[in-house]
């Protein structure tokens, strides 16, 4: 019996060894294949002639004609201009009225960068546009040949400081000097300091930065008017703050609109109220005691999800974001809030909440008190931040180093404390009422997405033909949209936490992708399907990412999403101590894929705000040192999110994305032992949706990943089970969810593994190594 056994052990190993080689050679020819270079294909542009638009791109050409025009006017005599993706407030999501970039190139993705020069004698100016990994084949896809595309990170692409440092000359030969126009407001703090310090002392200073305050152009020479440049003096041209916003306006720049401002309720949500936030007597942190310990008299907060955070206010000034247009100085004395259109959002529901008014002691003028709140036009900003460094009793003034240079040189130089935001620390690590907020709404949200995961697989089973489908009844734009309203049903919905990610085969290639009319394409059994999306909820931000096969999946799509899985399970089972940054454990989730060759190009995560933005800091998962990071702290939400994105092949119909994304909690753990003063901590997953089984290498998987998975799934049925209204969900969710055995019960016996597993395992390896050997 026991020879019997070991032949059956025997045999085991030879199949398994088989298997090994062969998965072996298939990672051999996917080096070959990656190392190919991308060619151009249908779905991006071609810049040869003759040259071949997608119809996803926009013609730039009267844009850039338009912008070269201005920037060669005599008031500016600009040979380069800089035009940032981001707003006043350095946001992650902007408002339409501030998509000046996406104007501008077409492109309609965000961390991204423009640089436009002008004719010189005998050639013509240059555009080029900078992204990051994410978003490289959409910027292929959206932008035309009068664009050169680069790429952040890729040491191939100078960055956009040292591409000017070396290709931009002056047009004005007797000054030898480039003129390099930038908006100060637009432009971050962290950007100038990256142009000026590249060139500073380059060639006795060749460069120099033109900081465009005062964009109006009046016509000196009457003699020759140019009526499409010049402003008329009687124009109104308050929506015009910048040089984009005069070459937009026969284009109809939306304003930002006026949207309510509501009342976040402290007790149902917030947990916290605005005024304990800025100053309290109970011992918790808040602004006034972080002043007075670091020594300053006033805090400027310029980015929109802390003042909404700060003051217990949302609104809905930027698409997917509860978010107002707004600024703030808090001193000791004193809190400025400046609001877009004070006058008409300035309800008597507002005004109680934020205690303005002479019942609440606080007059309009006068008296200065520490809780009174005094509200002034978003515009007058700028001139209340000058008057506050004006004070001689204003000694320090705080900044955040993500904030606009402009807001910073309106500061003197003395005054100045630039550090990571004051108020970014307090938001980020949530409060009891938030966590358990935050936790309920990715549990409801986690409901919804396994409903919308059902009824896709419901929907293409009925498919006559599953392997072509038919864009009419199940495409990209369907399940977008069908994500969105199924999360409508759920309690505490209010929107989008952004447009959701439905990439299907080469489309799941591009991390960020946005469907369109013109590139949504039907689903069916053949390739994986990326479905990413999130919510906002009243009680609870959201952002969950899967990845699901119909089908058969090939042997490198299971190979890779298996090492994504694998290092997603390492991440979230990881304990760490206190004082231990993102960057510290972001490659954990890549480990798995490094030993394939393979990689992704976007962070592994970001902090998750409370019905706020779905990005925030001040902790993420990425490469290498970011100034703005912090130290993990218990309390923290964080999404952590791997994937792999396979895009070299010229061949379309090789082309797919992977990717898997949950929210986590931070958590403070005890052990057995504790290590001088440190805290430990642990993640908790927030989001309980399962992982797709057919797109899992079982064997790969360590015993403690299985049981991680088995433990995750058992408390997926558990909790989100209850919270599911179709019997088709119900039933999915428990074909995703069954318990992993690895006991190797497919031999035959268990007299295999417990009679001989010593001899099993040494003949496995030398037969293992031999055979990779040869």
């Amino acid at each position: 019996m026991v020879r019997g056994t070991i032949l059956r052990c025997v045999f085991v190993l030879v199949v398994v060894t088989a298997v090994v080689v062969q998965e072996s050679m298939s990672a051999s020819v996917a080096k070959k294949v990656l190392s190919r270079k991308r060619r151009t294909t249908a779905d991006v542009r071609d810049c040869r002639l003759p040259v071949k638009l997608p119809e996803t791109a926009t013609d730039t050409t009267e844009r850039l004609r338009d912008l070269r025009k201005r920037m060669r006017h005599r008031k500016y005599d600009l040979d380069a201009y800089i035009v940032p993706y981001s707003d006043r407030h350095q946001s992650d999501f902007v408002a339409d009225h501030d998509k000046r970039l996406e104007f501008l190139t077409g492109f309609k993705g965000s961390d991204a960068l423009a640089v436009v020069t002008t004719d010189q004698p005998g050639e013509s100016g240059k555009a080029l546009l900078w992204t990051d990994g994410r978003y490289w084949i959409q910027a292929e896809r959206e932008v035309d040949c009068n664009w050169d595309l680069m790429r952040f990170g890729d040491t191939r692409d100078e960055t956009p400081a040292e591409w000017i440092r070396e290709y931009v000359d002056p047009n004005n030969q007797l000054s030898q000097v480039a003129r390099v126009g930038y908006d100060p407001e637009l432009l971050s703090i962290h950007d100038f300091y990256i142009f000026n310090r590249t060139f500073e002392d380059y060639e006795l200073k060749r460069i120099k930065l033109i900081p465009l305050d005062d964009i109006r152009i009046i016509n000196l020479n009457p003699q020759l008017p140019d009526p499409d440049l010049i402003n008329d003096d009687n124009e109104e041209d308050d929506k015009n703050d910048f040089m984009i916003d005069y070459i937009w306006a026969d284009s109809q720049q939306v304003d930002y609109g006026i949207q309510p401002l509501t009342v976040y309720d402290t007790q149902l949500y917030a947990g916290e109220a605005w005024e304990d936030k800025i100053y309290r007597k109970d011992g918790k942190m808040n602004i006034r005691d972080m002043m007075e310990d670091q020594k300053i008299d006033a805090v400027v907060v310029t980015k929109l999800d802390e003042i909404a955070w700060l003051f217990n206010l949302r609104g809905r000034d930027i698409q997917f974001n509860p978010l107002f247009m707004s600024f703030a100085i808090i001193t000791e004395e004193l809190i400025n809030l400046y609001l877009y259109e004070p006058t008409r959002r300035m309800t008597s529901t507002i005004r109680e909440h934020l205690k303005i008014g002479a019942s609440y002691g606080c007059p309009e003028t006068g008296t200065l008190l520490p809780l009174c709140i005094r509200v002034y036009d978003y515009t007058n900003f700028k001139e209340g931040l000058r008057n506050t460094n004006n004070k001689g009793s204003i000694r320090k003034i705080w900044i955040g180093n993500d904030t606009s240079i402009g807001y910073l040189e309106a500061i003197d130089e003395k005054k100045r404390v630039v550090s990571p935001s004051l108020v970014q620390q307090l938001k980020a690590v949530k409060n009891d009422k938030e966590i358990e907020g935050m936790v309920d709404a990715n549990m409801r949200d986690s409901a919804a997405v396994c409903e919308l995961a059902a009824w896709v697989a419901e929907r293409l089973r009925s498919e006559t033909n599953p392997s072509t489908g038919r864009i009419e009844r199940l495409s990209e734009k369907i399940v977008a949209e069908q994500a969105i309203e199924l999360r409508k049903q759920v309690t505490g919905y209010v929107m989008p936490s952004y447009y959701p990610i439905v990439g299907f085969s080469y489309n799941g290639a591009v991390p960020r992708y946005n469907v369109s009319d013109e590139s949504d394409q039907a689903i069916t059994n053949q390739y994986p399907l990326v479905i990413d999306s999130g919510a906002q909820f009243m009680d609870g931000t959201t952002q969950i990412a899967r990845t699901f096969h119909f089908g058969t999946p090939t042997q490198y799509m299971k190979d890779a999403y298996t090492r994504i899985l694998m290092g997603h399970i390492n991440l979230a089972s990881t304990i760490f101590r206190s004082d231990v940054y993102g960057r510290d454990l972001d490659a954990i989730a890549r480990t798995h894929l490094w030993e394939l060759g393979l990689d992704f190009e976007h962070d592994t995560g970001n902090g998750v705000g409370h019905y706020l933005s779905v990005h925030e800091g001040p902790v993420s998962f990425r490469h290498g040192y970011n100034s703005q990071d912090q130290a993990f702290l218990p309390g923290m939400f964080i999404s952590n999110g791997p994937g792999y994105y396979h895009e070299d092949d010229e061949d379309l119909r090789d082309q797919f994305g992977l990717r898997i994304t949950s929210v986590m909690e931070v958590k403070e753990i005890r052990l057995e032992n504790r290590f001088e003063d440190y805290t430990f901590m642990n993640f908790v997953p927030a989001t309980l949706v399962p992982f797709e089984p057919r797109l899992i290498y079982y064997s790969k998987l360590s015993p403690r990943q299985i049981d991680w998975l088995n433990s995750y799934n058992l408390r997926v049925r558990s909790v989100i089970e209850p919270l599911l209204r179709t019997t088709s969900a119900r039933k999915w969710l428990e074909s995703k969810t069954r318990k992993i055995e690895y006991d190797f019960k497919i031999t035959g016996g268990r007299g295999c593994m417990t009679t001989v597993v010593s001899t099993t395992l040494v003949m496995f390896s030398a037969l293992t190594s031999y055979v990779l050997q040869r």
